[in-house]
């Protein structure tokens, strides 16, 4: 199998977008992916690998890409203003393929088409989201069951962590496509979440709400990948040579690029091999780098979550003279093999290391996790590293979980009164409540010294490397982190910095989180 990861720069002088093709030794064609919107993008990004994987043995090629201002292409999303923008990297594309093409519309990106693509193309939607209006509502319903919504200013509003133009939110509402959908598309829908009384037939399959954070295996993504197969094969029969293309004469057809150059230095696609598999990275090179971070999400957490805060920091640092690495594990993301837990030791890790070690300027390593990301740097932490950067940890453990419930939720609870008196006011449902506080207190009492959060935490209380440890004052995941180190947090500390950011959720989502986060971590690493 052929995966590459590159640059292509957008219509209109665009700036770069980050492309990942799979592609076989021929193709029928190319199935290009619209992908959806926001946080579901990032979620989908492994089913989307699995499916481009499959489609390799039926001679398919596929596109996906990071639209400007999300994933790992240029610019940030508060400077998408217009629809008109990602439609034109929908162009450039496009403009770049020589084969026929059959477009993959996920979720939210059927929005993104344009009357023209609807009307020639063949279009398979996966779960389509075909009013603006109604995604956007509940986008917004979202966000606010999350406590999540905020105005971050006159001209935008954040959702779930990402800030989007009030004007943009204004052009997705206007768009309305059910009545648009035509001989040339397929609509395939979940079993059991088709709209009703849709204008249009439908296919419906087994699988897994794959626009939702999952870790569950590509088994259970199976009969929808088959289904898909198969209506493909429907809509590749009524391609024929007079299909509409994109004229090459009218568009300069864009060159693949493996680095681009930025305002804070070089931004390379690196391709590395591991005994897992394929490891794909981005290298962020500053002009006059000393230090090297390596970003280490936890597996499950690769390309989703804390993805973009990933980016953000490691532009800013690039900015600052100061390098990174960022990388997806094998069978996760974008990178080729079996997908392992996020306990075991990184093979990839190693790999990532030793790759910048043979660089001929060796420059210092620090590791910087976020969650079970920063259990992994713990674990997997190589002799030649300076540094690392723990935000988060999570130490799995039942115990402390239920004692951070404890004191987060129940004791929280009982000194409300108006939350005694709400309890009060539903006795029938007072006694699984409180066998539910019984069950946290008697799981709150065990421990373990043997599992690998355990040896983690071991492993950060001999650490006599440079460390710096930043909790969110608003995650339970901090809170229970802080119960599990609450002895030794109490005695004085030689190498490692704590710091706590206020107002922070679990991934640094709003602005002055982030910013504070930054000047944290800056501050940390010009100390070493």
């Amino acid at each position: 199998m052929d995966r590459r990861l590159f640059y292509l720069n957008g219509a209109n002088h665009q700036q770069a977008l980050l492309v990942c093709q799979t592609k076989p030794v021929q193709a029928q064609y190319t199935l290009v992916v619209i992908p959806p919107l926001l946080e579901e993008m990032n979620a989908c990004r492994r089913h989307l690998a699995e499916f481009a994987a499959q489609a390799v043995h039926r001679s398919i090629s596929t596109i996906y890409f990071d639209l400007l201002g999300t994933g790992d292409s240029q610019q940030s999303l508060t400077d998408v203003h217009s629809l008109a923008v990602w439609q034109d990297n929908i162009t450039a594309i496009l403009g770049s393929i020589e084969t026929p093409i059959i477009l993959l519309a996920v979720r939210s990106g059927a929005l993104l088409l344009t009357d023209e693509q609807l009307a020639s193309q063949q279009v398979l939607f996966w779960q389509p989201e075909l009013s603006g209006k109604r995604w956007l509502k509940s986008i917004r319903r979202a966000a606010r069951l999350q406590g999540n919504s905020e105005p971050e200013e006159q001209q935008a509003s954040r959702y779930l962590g990402y800030s989007v133009s009030n004007q943009l939110q204004n052009e997705i509402e206007a768009v309305e496509l059910t009545s648009s959908v035509n001989a040339h598309h397929c609509c395939l829908y979940l079993n059991n979440l088709a709209p009703a009384n849709l204008p249009f037939p439908i296919l419906t399959a087994q699988g897994l709400m794959f626009w939702q954070h999952s870790e569950a295996s590509k088994e259970a993504m199976q009969p929808w990948f088959d289904t898909s197969f198969s209506a493909l094969n429907d809509l590749q029969a009524s391609i024929s040579n007079s299909t509409t293309k994109y004229s090459h004469t009218n568009l300069s057809q864009p060159a693949p690029l493996r680095s681009i150059n930025t305002n804070s230095g070089m931004e390379s696609c690196v391709s590395l091999q591991s005994p897992e598999g394929t490891v794909f990275a981005v290298h962020h090179q500053a002009h006059d780098d000393h230090t090297t971070v390596i970003f280490l999400p936890g597996r499950p957490q690769t390309r989703v979550g804390p993805h973009r805060l990933f980016v953000s920091l490691a532009r800013q640092l690039s900015s600052a003279g100061i390098s990174s690495v960022r990388f997806d594990y094998c069978g996760w993301g974008d990178s080729v093999g079996t997908a392992q837990d996020y306990q075991s030791a990184a093979h990839e890790l190693t790999v990532v290391v030793a790759w910048l070690r043979a660089k001929p300027n060796a420059t210092k390593i620090v590791l910087l996790g976020l969650c079970d990301g920063a259990t992994m740097a713990l674990l997997a932490s190589q002799p030649c590293c300076h540094g690392q950067i723990l935000l988060n940890p999570f130490f799995d453990s039942d115990a402390a979980w239920s004692g951070a419930l404890i004191e987060d939720h129940y004791l929280a609870q009982a000194t409300d009164s108006a939350a005694v008196l709400r309890h009060l006011k539903q006795p029938l449902k007072l006694p699984a409540k409180i066998s539910g506080f019984v069950k946290h207190w008697w799981n709150s009492k065990s421990s373990s010294s043997s599992t690998p959060s355990a040896l983690a935490i071991n492993q950060l209380k001999s650490s006599c490397v440079p460390t710096l440890v930043c909790w969110s004052a608003e995650d339970l995941t901090a809170k229970q982190s802080q119960l599990q180190l609450q002895e030794w947090l109490n005695k004085p500390q030689q190498t490692v910095k704590l710091e706590t950011i206020k107002q922070a959720d679990h991934t640094f989502s709003n602005s002055s989180s982030q910013h504070q986060l930054f000047t944290r971590i800056l501050k940390f690493l010009n100390t070493i």
